[in-house]
């Protein structure tokens, strides 16, 4: 080869490099490109995150990052709850050496407060774990037509509460209360005050 293909071929090669740095740098500062051996950090690969150490991804582990915490399992993807139309804030749960976890869409590990999965159900999370007695409660009462009361109680204060005419029932008024993580729909009875459960979901 010439002089003038070594140089094309090295400003190919450079190229390259530099292109590979620029996409590394747009991404979200918390994940790394990991590509050559001996590399450490966090990698995406579509909507699956992995944790990678000299090199090698790793399984079954725990791995903090940022101050967030990851769990990744036997394949090495980190445990992620699905992307939801209109839902941000939902949760998925896994149990890790006999307890319970809830995960956002992120990969985090949530650690306090109520949330919810894409299906409605409910979870009381402490510390970074399921709380199963509080669970319990909270899934009991926020079941299809229950009376709000407890559910309200276990919640507390909603941010915020809309209402508006409901096809429920005649005289009645459907109610949107929001909280952190969940939001609340009731049905309130305008003759007698009482209060429904229609359904919890994620926000």
């Amino acid at each position: 080869m010439d002089e003038g293909g070594i140089i094309s071929k090295t400003k190919r090669i450079i190229g390259k490099a530099v292109l590979f740095i620029l996409c590394c740098m747009l991404l979200q500062p918390r994940i790394v490109c990991v590509k050559a051996a001996g590399e450490s950090g966090l990698a995406a690969s579509g909507r699956k995150l992995y944790y990678y150490e000299n090199g090698q991804k790793v399984r079954n582990c725990w791995k903090k990052v940022d101050g967030h915490k990851y769990y990744f399992g036997k394949n090495g993807a980190a445990y992620m709850a699905p992307k939801a139309p209109q839902m941000s804030q939902n949760v998925v749960c896994k149990t890790i050496g006999g307890v319970k976890y809830c995960f956002d869409q992120k990969g985090h590990l949530v650690k306090k407060g109520v949330y919810a999965d894409t299906a409605g159900n409910a979870f009381s999370v402490k510390n970074g774990k399921v709380d199963k007695a509080r669970t319990k409660k909270i899934q009991k009462a926020s079941e299809y037509l229950a009376d709000a009361r407890k559910i309200r109680g276990y919640l507390g204060k909603p941010k915020k509460t809309s209402a508006s005419s409901s096809c429920f029932r005649d005289g009645g008024t459907d109610l949107m209360l929001t909280y952190p993580h969940v939001t609340l729909a009731l049905y309130r009875d305008d003759s007698s005050g009482e209060e429904l459960v229609l359904f919890l979901d994620p926000r």
